[in-house]
């Protein structure tokens, strides 16, 4: 029967490849491998050592064993060993607000103590690395502190540092817009962003916040302008909240129209990019102005200049007009009435629109009394003879009118010989007799 030889890999020389600084600078800790059982084979032992002078520390003991769970190789794995060798010296301990100037020194090397920005040494800047009873230590024991005292203004240009009433670290008092911020032991007075901490007065519904140096700025949107210098003949002061001097945006606006004539409007804010609309009935059209950065656009000077006109209706002589003009615009309305003595037929009112007048004219005709020329060709053998007044329109039976009667040949006339139109009490024109004579 044939064994196998079974084997772990070969250790490094140097493991694990740790480093101890001293002055900044990297040296070797361990040595190479100073016993093995049996080389790298099964069940073989291997240790490290420190080099003369140094010391080995660690979690876990500086050896391996060559082991064969699941094939060869060194237990415990080489990644979960701990150990490193201390070179011999000082190494640095906690500061408080501040810090040593190296990690390592070696014995009789001294080390230096930093203070942070605003604090200073508390009466030692420098201590020495002794080798004292087998041990290296400090010729001066901590605790090391540093002690507040706002040399060179550690709060900046923005800023006053003033030291705590228990003397452990400063404060600073800050410049409107800045705020104390804390780095460690560095306290110092940073710009405050108002915008994105949301402690801005900007509205954001008429301006954008902008952050600058110490402040803000509220960036006022189109149509609006920052609530300054402002008076109520450009601006829109809203009354449903309050106004802040240099914050505030407030919408701006024309000022009031001095062509107020055919104006169409719903309010009386004529603010910025709104518009007023003008109606000329004269002429059938519209204008509109805009008010752009407070000012009106320029109106059109022809407009309303050109007219639709009507006519003056064509009407008996009789016939009054009111108003009686030689021209009339559209949507201009006319009354009609008579002369004393005429009575109107027809409309008495009418208008004139963009198509002409909406009716046609009336006419007044004379008051006149009944007409009985129908009645006396009734009557036999009787003669009448008509008198009738001059008249513009040379109607009959107008007042006035005289009527003679007589018989023929033979005949006898019963009844008065004349009959005249003439004005009635109630108003009307009545036949002075109320029956027609006859003849017999």
């Amino acid at each position: 029967m044939e064994f196998l030889e079974v084997n772990c890999p070969p250790l490094p020389q140097l493991y694990p490849n740790k480093a101890a600084l001293s002055h900044g600078q990297t040296q070797t800790q361990l040595k190479n491998i100073t016993k093995t059982s049996n080389g790298s084979a099964l069940h073989s032992y291997a240790e490290y050592e420190c080099p003369d002078g140094y010391a080995m520390r660690g979690k876990s003991p500086p050896y391996f064993i060559c082991g064969y769970p699941n094939g060869s190789k060194w237990v415990p794995d080489l990644a979960e060993k701990n150990f490193y060798c201390q070179a011999p010296g000082c190494y640095a301990s906690d500061v408080l607000h501040g810090n040593f100037s190296h990690q390592w020194v070696p014995a009789n090397d001294s080390n230096e103590i930093n203070c942070d920005a605003g604090f200073t040494h508390d009466g030692i800047n420098q201590i020495k690395c002794i080798y004292e009873n087998g041990n290296y230590t400090w010729d001066h024991q901590g605790p090391y502190r540093c002690l507040p005292s706002c040399q060179g203004n550690p709060c900046g240009p923005n800023g006053r540092c003033q030291i705590s009433q228990d003397n452990d670290t400063y404060t600073c008092d800050c410049d409107k817009g800045y705020r104390m911020t804390v780095n460690g032991s560095n306290r110092t007075c940073e710009d405050i962003n108002e915008c994105t901490d949301h402690i801005d007065l900007c509205d954001s519904i008429t301006s954008t916040c902008q952050n600058t140096i110490g402040s803000y700025l509220c960036i006022c949107n189109s149509g609006t302008e920052m609530y300054e210098n402002v008076t109520m003949n450009t601006y829109n002061f809203p009354n449903n909240k309050s106004l802040i001097f240099d914050r505030s945006c407030i919408r701006t606006r024309c000022p009031i129209p001095q062509f107020t004539e055919y104006m169409v409007t719903t309010n009386d804010l004529f603010l910025n990019n709104s518009s007023v609309t003008y109606y000329c009935p004269k002429a059938l059209q519209s204008l509109t102005m805009t008010c752009q950065a407070s000012v009106w656009s320029k109106p059109d000077e022809n407009f309303c200049t050109t007219t639709i006109s009507c006519p003056k209706p064509n009407v008996t002589i009789s016939t009054i007009l009111t108003p009686n003009n030689t021209i009339y615009s559209v949507y201009d309305t006319i009354s009609y009435s008579c002369e004393p003595g005429y009575t109107l037929i027809g409309p008495n009112e009418t208008i004139c629109l963009e198509t002409g007048w909406n009716s046609n004219a009336p006419i007044c005709t004379m008051q006149k009394c009944e007409d009985i020329s129908k009645l006396l060709q009734d009557i036999t053998y009787l003669n009448v003879a008509v008198s009738t007044p001059p008249s513009p329109t040379h109607e009959s039976w107008i007042k006035g009118t005289k009527l003679h009667f007589s018989c023929e040949n033979g005949h006898v006339l019963n009844g008065s010989s004349t009959m005249y139109c003439s004005d009635a009490t109630d108003g009307t024109l009545r036949w002075s007799e109320n029956t027609l004579p006859t003849c017999e």
